[in-house]
């Protein structure tokens, strides 16, 4: 059985391979319409570019999740 410790872990790391993938969506949309015909995108290229990078930093952070399970619960004892 795990613990809420390990579940908590599993949830955060999950969380962030989604944000890594999303970030990625964000990223190649943005290459997306830079190399297509000039269209009026809803937001443009370097927008899409870089909120795609801000999510993959934030998913690897969140992937890398120790960090994150220590501040919830403390130290191990």
């Amino acid at each position: 059985m795990m613990t809420d410790k390990q579940v908590f872990g599993l949830v955060i790391r999950v969380l962030g391979v989604f944000l890594v993938i999303y970030g990625l969506m964000d990223v190649c949309t943005g290459l997306a319409h830079w190399l297509s015909p000039p269209k009026a995108p809803a937001f443009s290229t370097a927008a899409y570019i870089l909120a795609g990078l801000i999510t993959i930093v934030a998913g690897v952070l969140l992937t890398k999740g120790k960090w994150l399970v220590r501040f919830a619960y403390g130290p191990e004892s």
